[in-house]
């Protein structure tokens, strides 16, 4: 059989399984103690749901937290730590998936399975808090024959993976500004101000360490660490790594500053791109394709440099220095845009050139305290917790809303 007639057996196949399931799902009463969780389309174990699992795992014996994924490396991390996994699309996961009556995800419902949403509550951890503004589809299928776009209409319906905020049962937030910000882009009457679980991690005793030797860089234990962190750009076609291919006046600053370390880490999303780096110093690495989660490296993270991403916000909890790396601003305002005034908004210096960003590191390390009442200013209006028990409040809720 050809690749071609392959791919039109196994999308038949999934297309009749999914819809006999849907309605079998209807008949079958669902249990409240399975909970079903996944995270980033099924490929990774992160972010909030990871945390709220791990919470679940751990704290309430009476909960089976089971995670779906397509990824065997998932699966192996989660059978290490003696939880429950099982694969999209096997037995297991056809049958817990019939029967749970809680589905968590961080991106959207594909994040576990689809098919099986009858009765139960569906929780939205999402993915950060948004500070950019997304994205839509702007197809144009005003040119497709009234036939071809009934067509779109019914196979969308059938076979879709995408909710309607109408259908989300909770969906969390860390204060009334981002609250604000989700209610634009998802038409949910469900929010609930309870913190992002993944934040939890920065209230513990973690050992640098530990973190750092994941990636083969404990012997900079004692080092200060500078991470980049940008924001996925859908606008441009390549990845622009903070060397800005000026190998020389990094070396320099290396050579003059060896107590810094830099790490940089790209959106999952250029991940492939960003490994295409060609940069090479002992201080420095790129980590764009390592295992290591983002929490985890905000944790080890002296300085944060950032753009427009969301994840300045989760770093506030650490009350450390973040510089601001907007280079392409104009650019990027007009074909995303932000939901605040930038230069208002952010909490440290903001720079545009590589020159300008090292000068603000050195600046950072020798005095962290710059710009602290900044922060702590940010924080309150993106943080109504800082406690480190976010999990608990959204356990919290989904018991409200089951019992």
């Amino acid at each position: 059989m050809d690749i071609k007639k392959r791919e039109i057996k196994e999308k038949i196949l999934k297309f009749t399984t999914y819809n006999v399931l849907r309605i079998l799902g209807r008949f079958v009463s669902k249990r409240v103690n399975i909970w079903i969780f996944g995270a980033w389309h099924g490929n990774l174990f992160t972010d909030n749901s990871k945390y709220l699992y791990l919470y679940i795992k751990d704290n309430h014996s009476n909960i089976i937290p089971i995670w779906m994924t397509k990824s065997k490396d998932v699966y192996k991390q989660i059978i290490d730590i003696g939880g429950i996994v099982y694969f999209q699309n096997t037995l297991q996961a056809l049958y817990y998936g019939l029967i749970g009556k809680v589905y968590i995800f961080n991106i959207g419902i594909d994040d576990v399975i689809h098919y099986s949403l009858y009765n139960a509550k569906i929780i939205n951890l999402t993915h950060g808090m948004v500070f950019k503004k997304l994205t839509t589809d702007k197809r144009d299928v005003t040119n497709y024959s009234l036939l071809r776009r009934l067509e779109r209409k019914v196979v969308s319906k059938l076979t879709s993976s995408k909710i309607d905020g109408s259908m989300i049962d909770l969906l969390i937030a860390t204060s009334e500004s981002t609250k604000k910000n989700l209610s634009n882009i998802f038409a949910c009457p469900n929010f609930k101000i309870t913190g992002q679980p993944r934040d939890d991690i920065f209230y513990v005793n973690l050992k640098k360490d530990i973190i750092l030797n994941k990636i083969g860089l404990g012997k900079h234990k004692n080092k200060i660490i500078v991470s980049y962190l940008p924001t996925f750009r859908d606008q441009i076609s390549s990845y622009n790594s903070i060397t800005g291919g000026d190998n020389k006046i990094i070396n320099n600053f290396f050579e003059h500053n060896p107590n810094i370390v830099i790490l940089e880490k790209s959106h999952y999303n250029e991940r492939s791109s960003a490994n295409k780096i060609h940069f090479h110093h002992t201080n420095y690495k790129n980590l764009s394709k390592t295992k290591l989660e983002t929490q985890e490296l905000l944790y080890v993270t002296d300085i944060l440099i950032t753009d427009y991403s969301g994840v300045f916000i989760d770093f506030l909890h650490l009350n450390r220095p973040i510089i601001f790396y907007p280079f392409d601003f104009e650019e990027y305002n007009k074909t995303r845009g932000i939901f605040y005034n930038y230069e208002k908004i952010v909490c440290g210096r903001i720079v545009y050139n590589l020159k300008n960003l090292l000068n603000a590191i050195l600046d950072y390390v020798e005095n962290p305290n710059l710009d602290k009442e900044k922060r702590k200013a940010t924080k309150k209006l993106f943080h109504n917790f800082t406690d480190g028990k976010s999990c608990q409040r959204v356990y919290s809720e989904i018991n409200s809303i089951i019992s």
